[in-house]
C-alpha cells in the first residue's frame, strides 16, 4: 500500500490528484481542490485511474484476482454443504 504514495491518479469529477496517504484499505487523495479518502482497490475500478497505464493494469488484475479467488471459495464452500 505505501507504494501508491505518489501515484498521481486521475477522477473525472476532481480532475489530477497525488495519493498523499494508503493506510488498511484507504487510500488519501489530494486534488487542486479538495482532499478524498477512498477505498482501496475498489476505487480504482469505478472512479480513479493511475495515470500510469502499468500500475493501473497492475490493480485491476489484483481486484480481478481477488474476485477470482472470492469465488472459487464461495463455490467450495456450495459444494460442501
Amino acid at each position: 500500500m505505501e507504494l501508491l504514495v505518489g501515484l498521481k491518479v486521475k477522477y473525472t469529477a476532481f480532475g489530477a490528484g497525488v495519493i498523499t496517504d494508503a493506510v488498511d484499505n484507504y487510500v488519501t487523495v489530494e486534488f487542486a481542490a479538495q482532499t478524498t479518502k477512498f477505498v482501496y482497490p475498489g476505487t480504482f475500478e469505478r472512479f480513479i485511474k493511475a495515470e500510469d497505464l502499468d500500475v493501473q493494469q497492475a490493480i485491476v488484475s489484483s481486484i480481478n484476482d481477488a474476485k477470482a479467488a472470492a469465488e472459487q471459495k464461495r463455490q467450495a464452500e456450495e459444494e460442501g454443504t
